[in-house]
């Protein structure tokens, strides 16, 4: 359950270049087109926990690929929806393009959104190439639907602007924003966190991004649909 890389508007905070989360209500349908490629995704386990003044999520701290499987998390999780720590769950990121607004978004996905995307890829090689339909819907039971669908008349290759503003996105971020240490983690279990944790920070984009988005603005055909 470690971190593999592959396959919720843009606020300019105190001057600075930060990105924030693409965000979708339940009932919405909203057009996409992603700036990462699916072997650039990162996927990631995370657990939700809310215990004494700490509330947010935190990756979990087990290391397959060093055979560590010693997340505290883990041994504390409840099953039941609700517990005060949930078990992991697996989500993915992404730098999109949200047709609605014209900006780029950092876009977190589920399991079954990344599971979508692998078989894109699998299947095309790519999915930058195209825009997408992405909605939110409420499934059969209790569990939220997100749903990716191909809009095939707006195939083609991304442009250079719109390649150079993707690679000004740094995804790491991604993961430092929801990490914590061993120690870390002892302290906020132990009911000794000093203050609340920031769920989802708002990510640094490297360079001028208004620059970057003139450029792409100026691209001919861009944002239509």
């Amino acid at each position: 359950m470690g971190v593999q890389r592959g396959l919720d508007g843009v606020t300019f905070s105190g001057g600075g270049n930060s990105l924030e989360w693409f965000k979708i209500n339940e009932g919405e349908t909203k057009t996409i087109r992603f700036l990462t490629e699916g072997s650039e995704i990162i996927s990631l386990p995370k657990h939700f926990v809310k215990v004494g003044k700490f509330k947010g999520n935190i990756m979990c701290l087990n290391n397959p690929e060093e055979n560590k499987f010693d997340c505290p998390l883990c041994r504390n999780a409840g099953k039941e929806f609700g517990s005060p720590i949930s078990t992991a769950t697996e989500r993915c990121y992404a730098v999109i393009i949200d047709r609605e607004t014209g900006e780029p978004k950092i876009l977190e996905g589920t399991k079954g959104v990344y599971n979508q995307l692998s078989e894109i890829y699998k299947t095309n090689k790519s999915i930058t190439n195209v825009d997408y339909s992405f909605s939110k819907k409420k499934g059969s039971s209790k569990w939220i639907d997100y749903k990716l669908n191909a809009l095939i008349t707006t195939a083609r290759p991304l442009t250079k602007e719109e390649k150079e503003l993707g690679a000004k996105m740094n995804l790491e971020d991604v993961i430092s924003a929801f990490s914590k240490t061993h120690a870390e983690v002892k302290k906020i279990l132990e009911g000794k966190a000093e203050e609340k944790h920031i769920t989802k920070k708002n990510i640094e984009v490297e360079g001028d991004l208004n620059a970057s988005l003139e450029s792409i603005a100026e691209s001919d055909d861009l944002f239509e649909d």
